[in-house]
This record gives C-alpha cells, sequence and structure tokens, in this order.
C-alpha cells in the first residue's frame, strides 16, 4: 500500500511530504475519480484543490521568489501581487481540502520552488494526487462520469462560457457565479448560498478557488473541485494557454496600470 492510498488515512512527516517518494504516495486518478463519486452518491462534503504554479509563487513570494521574479501572467491567477493575507488563505486552504494536488517532477520545471515552500511551511495533506488530475479527468472521459446527472453550480469568470459542454455531458446546471480576484471570495461566497441547491460546485479562478471550494464543503456540505484551465481546454482546443493568457492580459490592464 503506498503510503496514503486509504479512505481517510492521514499523512504526516516531519521532514515534510518531499522527503519521501512524492509520486508513490499519490493517490491515482481512477482513486479520485472514485472518491468523488462516492462522496456525490453519500451527498458528503468533499473538496479538491490543486497546488501548481501560481499558488507557488504565491505562497512563496518574498521567502523563495523575489518581486522581479514574479511573472507578467501571475495577474491572470486572480491576485495581483501576493500579500501575507492571500498566502495565509491559501495555507489554509491546503490543510482544510480532502484532496490537494502537487507537482510532480514530470509534470513540471516550478517542482523544487513547491519542495521548498511545502517543507519550510510543514505544509501535508489528508490525501495527495497529481496536480494535472483536473486536465486528466477531462482527457480520460472521469469528469463526464463525474458530472453526468448532477445539479451543479459554476463558479468563475471563463468557466460559464463552457457551460454547453458541461451541459452536452449530462449535467444540470443550476448557477453560474463570476469571481473577480482574490478579494471577491467574500461575496461570491454569499452569492452561493443564495443558488439553487446543487450537488457539485465546479471552480475555476486561480488561486481563490482554493479557499472557495473548502468553503463550498465546509459552509454547505457540497463536493467542490478545482478545475483550473479546464474551461479553455474546453473553449479553444486549437490554442495554446500561453496564447490564451496573453490575449486576457491584453483585455485585462493590471491596477497600476489603470491608475495611470
Amino acid at each position: 500500500m503506498n503510503g496514503i492510498v486509504a479512505y481517510g488515512q492521514q499523512f504526516t512527516s516531519r521532514k515534510g511530504i518531499f522527503h519521501l517518494n512524492l509520486k508513490k504516495l499519490m493517490l491515482p486518478t481512477q482513486t479520485i475519480e472514485k472518491l468523488i463519486l462516492d462522496h456525490l452518491q453519500r451527498k458528503c462534503p468533499f473538496s479538491l484543490i490543486r497546488i501548481n504554479d501560481g499558488e507557488n509563487r504565491a505562497i512563496g513570494y518574498k521567502k523563495f521568489v523575489t518581486k522581479k521574479q514574479m511573472p507578467r501572467w501571475f495577474r491572470y491567477t486572480g491576485v495581483e501581487e501576493p500579500d501575507e493575507r492571500v498566502k495565509g488563505a491559501l495555507i489554509q486552504a491546503i490543510k482544510g481540502a480532502d484532496v490537494v494536488g502537487f507537482p510532480t517532477q514530470e509534470h513540471t520545471m516550478f517542482r523544487p520552488l513547491s519542495e521548498k515552500i511545502l517543507t519550510y511551511y510543514k505544509l501535508n495533506s489528508k490525501r495527495i494526487c497529481n496536480g494535472i488530475v483536473n486536465r486528466v479527468l477531462l482527457k480520460n472521459g472521469g469528469l463526464s462520469r463525474i458530472i453526468k446527472g448532477q445539479r451543479i453550480i459554476l463558479v468563475g469568470l471563463t468557466i460559464g462560457e463552457a457551460a454547453p459542454t458541461f451541459q452536452r455531458m449530462g449535467a444540470k446546471i443550476v448557477g453560474i457565479e463570476p469571481v473577480l480576484g482574490f478579494q471577491d471570495i467574500p461575496r461570491v461566497l454569499r452569492q452561493i448560498e443564495k443558488l439553487p441547491d446543487f450537488d457539485l460546485a465546479l471552480v475555476s479562478a486561480g488561486i481563490p478557488a482554493k479557499t472557495i471550494c473548502v468553503q463550498i464543503s465546509r459552509r454547505l456540505g457540497k463536493v467542490a473541485l478545482d478545475m483550473g484551465h479546464v474551461p479553455e481546454l474546453v473553449l479553444y482546443p486549437d490554442k495554446r494557454y500561453g496564447e490564451v493568457i496573453k490575449d486576457w492580459l491584453a483585455k485585462n490592464p493590471s491596477v497600476s496600470s489603470r491608475k495611470k
């Protein structure tokens, strides 16, 4: 049994998770799919979030990452510049989520930064999986199996545009709520509480998605999944992700540039 394969089994390590073989500890995508379906069937709260490049930079900002090292695309994460509130929210989300996706050496160049911040802040999770689990579920049909017959809400800016795709997968969409950056989280959570009853929340909102997913699970007892850039993959299948971000940045100038 590879470390944390049983439901509910807690994984901890005084040295931090990256001092062990991270890949062996990750639950396979098939197990993640079963976990989600099981919680939907039993109508139990469940949250899955993913910690990738943007989240790593936000947590490590000013400790392991300088302002000059912050890429121009970072605003696409829903945060203009990380501060202690953002860092604290991400750390709490990692601690509070039922499953956390982390990067593997094979799939990312920012794994070393993950090692630094997760070890430094002693961040462990109940269960872990691959940080690209969202893309794998979309590609292997798992997402279709998960949302078929479910009442879902779509949370984020771009994800609402992908509603027809989710409907073709058999989902019943009962609400769509945009997210206008990190500062919008309190309003979003209030609005979600006013939406019609739902079974599952698909959240694509960058860094704010982590807090939103955990809070939907805790406050409402629902299943909430951090879908990342799945909407972009659905809406722009022939367009490189970097090009999508570039177009968005051009249409949405930074706060500092708007003030000039």
